[in-house]
């Protein structure tokens, strides 16, 4: 048996031996020695995803070709410095460039470009840029470069390039328009390509070569349409006139001092030049003459003032600004320039005052009324405030007709009374009378005035329910009794002060009647009740420890035992 194991032993070293071909003999003898090991336990070969069992070479080969195996790992991987391309390892030339197996090197994928091999990145020659399409001279964002020319064009025509700061400028004067460069004749004027020369934007004016500005011609300003003479700042150019004419309607323009002004004795009122008559008085042009301010004074032409008539009738009020009668009461006229008492009032030598019997309404004299009252000029007589009240010219008050109030609006009867045009009686409806006597509705026999109708009569305990159209018990669960007009409850109930309800059973003082679990429940909660002593106790030998039921210190409740269990320790 030992004979047989040493023979196969020496078999398998043989063969494994001979299974060598593989461009990577040391990476091949490690993953050998460790399938073999694999084999001699009487294991299968596990190579992994990536590679496969090669019984020719008795070892696993990666399924890409020209990867290594690795035993431990299990995986594939290009030699170190190769990378997979899809076909096969090739050597690393980094995302921009690309290994040409017949120059042996790094190729950049743009042409044109140098290729870095520190740095594996590709990029043009200094002095040049990428275009996109091939490394041409840097030109700056200005610019570009010209294959044509062979040499850098700026993007706006005409302008210059300059290879030193690599940008592009208009030539020395000129300026860039936004089309191209035309000479620089500042912010006030253009280039006019017709006339060669600057022009100013405002049609009229003169262009400054020197500061580059425009300006009108001497003596003229320019009012946002056009260079017009200089009148000014009251006056205008009226172009058909040919002169200087004021803003304000009247007035006469000084050429000299290019100011405006009304003529002598005259003056600018905001409208018009006016007659000066003085801060007294002011210039009627109806009545073409002065007039005072102050309605009802005389105006002096000679000291252009104001003041009221002479004598001892009125004197002028500063603060009222205006005449006033030196007579309380008196109302100065304007017209008539006289003094006297308003609407039909006397003086009695201290003030103005109403005749006899009559009192003064704000307007003039009217027949005292009272406060209740007032007097209708129609009418010619006092009306009461209130609608419907009546007047008492004895006691000069108003109040509503006997038997009616007044309500906030008008005269009404009391409620369920009626006016019949001389007093307020019931409305007694159809069914009922109305006794004169007792002053009250009488309805047939059997029923009742309720307020409003006559219905059934019901008793005390009952009201009449014209719905139902029966006599309805005012205590709700309550039977009415026709016969004796009268409600109790049914029987077996009694009333409760709330409802008819059955009678329910002592439970004691310890405990209270639930209506839901239909027994006596004990107040405190946790006793259990004893019908036959009507109390309640804690149960089992458990104590009330003032909040609820309790057992011992040192045991607890049992609720299979129903008792208090001492504590083991």
């Amino acid at each position: 048996m030992l004979l047989k194991r040493v023979l196969l032993t020496a078999l398998l070293s043989l063969s494994s031996v001979n299974a060598f071909p593989n461009p990577n003999p040391a990476n091949d003898l490690e993953a050998r020695e460790a399938e073999d090991n694999l084999v001699a336990r009487g294991g299968y070969n596990d190579c992994g995803s990536y590679a496969s069992w090669d019984k020719g070479k008795n070892c696993c080969v990666c399924k890409d070709n020209g990867k290594n195996y690795d035993s431990k790992s299990k995986t594939c991987s290009c030699p170190p410095g190769q990378v997979w391309n899809g076909y096969g390892c090739v050597v690393d030339c980094g995302k921009q460039a690309h290994y040409d197996k017949w120059q042996k090197k790094c190729i950049c994928n743009n042409n044109g470009q140098i290729y870095d091999s520190k740095s594996k990145t590709c990029s043009c020659p200094p002095g040049k840029v990428w275009n996109g399409k091939s490394c041409v001279q840097d030109c700056g964002k200005d610019a570009h470069y010209d294959a044509d020319q062979k040499c850098c064009v700026c993007n706006k025509k005409g302008q210059v390039f300059n290879s030193q700061s690599k940008t592009c400028s208009c030539p020395p004067g000129q300026v860039w328009n936004g089309y191209g460069c035309v000479v620089d004749c500042g912010k006030e004027a253009h280039y006019d390509k017709s006339q060669k020369k600057c022009v100013c934007n405002n049609n009229g004016e003169v262009y400054d070569s020197k500061s580059k500005t425009c300006s009108c011609p001497p003596g003229q300003v320019w009012n946002g349409y056009g260079c017009i003479v200089d009148c000014g700042k009251q006056a205008h150019y009226d172009k058909w006139q040919k002169k200087c004419v004021c803003n304000n309607n009247g007035e006469i323009y000084n050429s000299q001092t290019k100011t405006c002004s009304c003529p002598d004795g005259q003056y600018w009122n905001g409208k018009a030049c006016v007659v000066d008559c003085g801060k007294q008085a002011h210039y009627d042009q109806q009545k073409k003459k002065c007039i005072c301010n102050n309605n009802g004074e005389i105006y002096n032409s000679q000291s252009k003032t104001c003041s009221c008539p002479p004598g001892q009738q009125a004197h002028y009020d500063k603060w009222q600004k205006k005449c006033v009668c030196n007579n309380n009461g008196e109302i100065y006229n304007s017209q008539s320039k006289t003094c006297s008492c308003p609407g039909g009032q006397y003086f009695n030598g201290k003030k103005c005052a109403c005749p006899y019997g009559k009192v003064w309404n704000g307007k003039q004299c009217v027949e005292d009324c009272g406060k209740d009252a007032h007097f209708d000029w129609n009418q010619k007589k006092c009306i009461c405030n209130k609608n419907g009240e009546i007047f008492n010219s004895q006691t000069k008050t108003c109040s509503c007709p006997d038997g009616q109030y007044w309500n906030g609006k008008a005269c009404v009867c009391p409620y369920g009374q009626t006016w019949n045009g001389k007093q307020c009686t019931p409305n007694c409806g159809k069914d009922a009378t109305y006794d004169t006597q007792k002053k009250n509705c009488v309805c047939p026999a059997g029923t009742v005035w309720n307020g409003y109708a006559c219905v059934q009569d019901c008793g005390k305990d009952a009201h009449y329910d014209s719905s139902q159209k029966c006599c309805v018990c005012n205590n709700k669960g309550q039977v009415f009794n026709s016969q004796s007009k009268t409600c109790s409850c049914p029987s077996g109930t009694t009333w409760n002060g709330s409802a008819c309800v059955k009678p329910q059973p002592d439970c004691g003082k310890d405990a209270h009647y639930d209506q839901q679990k239909k027994c006596c429940v004990c107040n405190k909660k946790g006793q259990v009740f004893n019908s036959g002593s009507k109390t309640c106790s804690c149960p089992g030998n458990q104590y009330w420890n003032g909040n609820q039921c309790s057992c011992p210190y040192g045991s607890t409740w049992d609720s299979g035992k129903k008792t208090c269990k001492q504590n083991s320790y």
